[in-house]
């Protein structure tokens, strides 16, 4: 079965989900900024902005650090299934 599984991939295939991931991300970014207007009143839109600014800010600071920390303790390949699964429970959240 694994020889099946790793017959399927191939660069065009690994092409065409870096192509469906780029597009996604560019679209979840673009509404995550407009949807932050539909959410606050507007006289609560600029602190609403600054505390999602800073929780980015905060992400991009801790992520690397905690998935350094992540990859110590567990190990690479597991490191990268926890990573996956809190893409899907994030999916399943939004």
């Amino acid at each position: 079965m694994t020889r099946t599984i790793l017959a399927l991939l191939s660069l065009p295939l690994l092409y065409g989900i870096a192509a469906i991931t780029g597009v996604a991300t560019v679209l979840f970014d673009v509404a995550d900024h407009v949807f932050i207007a539909d959410l606050v009143r507007r006289d609560q839109l600029l602190e609403a902005n600054g505390k999602r600014e800073a929780a980015d800010a905060i992400a991009e600071i801790s992520g690397p650090a905690l998935g350094g920390a992540l990859v110590a303790w567990l190990s690479a390949p597991l490191a990268i299934a926890v990573d996956a699964a809190t893409f899907v429970a994030s999916a399943g959240l939004i």
